[in-house]
């Protein structure tokens, strides 16, 4: 896949699951997302075509208490391309969190995203037809995580991201 769309899949596949803080901070586990973040790290494509691409992001996190929910809106690029993202996540009252890749198109925009944070790390995954994604995110310290995803689409290609993120 392209680098633009490269960038687009991670962004969004980022924002679902950038819920990694620690739920005992806050409490629920988006509020802990509230404020802005900035991310360092690449976007690896390892099939069919290796290539690396370094990646920086920023993004504006919004927690509603009523609703449980997190807007998260920001903008990633690469030297090639950017794009700017919009999610929504939404946390169940059996401390579940979800969303959906809502940047995307096609198939992969039909991926729900869903998983159960535990105390330093949250995986989300989900599946639409042949398409696959994965994030996990890992608490390191306060106002410090990092994320990995990882897509297969339908054509078996894969896309591998990691960011470093910080208030």
């Amino acid at each position: 896949p392209s680098v633009k769309t490269c960038i687009k899949v991670l962004t969004a596949s980022f924002l679902i699951a950038a819920t990694s803080v620690s739920p005992v901070l806050a409490a629920s586990f988006l509020e802990n997302l509230q404020g802005s973040w900035r991310g360092k790290g690449s976007v690896e494509v390892t099939h069919p075509k290796p290539a690396k691409n370094p990646l920086a992001c920023k993004m504006k996190a919004n927690y509603q208490p009523d609703t449980k929910s997190l807007t998260l809106m920001g903008r990633c690029g690469s030297v090639s391309a950017t794009s700017s993202f919009e999610t929504i996540l939404t946390e169940a009252a059996d401390g579940t969190i979800s969303g959906k890749p809502i940047l995307q198109r096609g198939d992969i925009a039909q991926i729900n995203l869903s998983g159960k944070p535990d105390e330093k790390t949250l995986k989300l995954s989900g599946s639409h037809l042949s398409n696959k994604l994965s994030v996990i995110f890992f608490l390191l310290e306060k106002g410090r995580f990092q994320s990995q995803s990882s897509l297969i689409d339908a054509k078996n290609r894969t896309t591998d991201t990691v960011i470093h993120w910080k208030q």
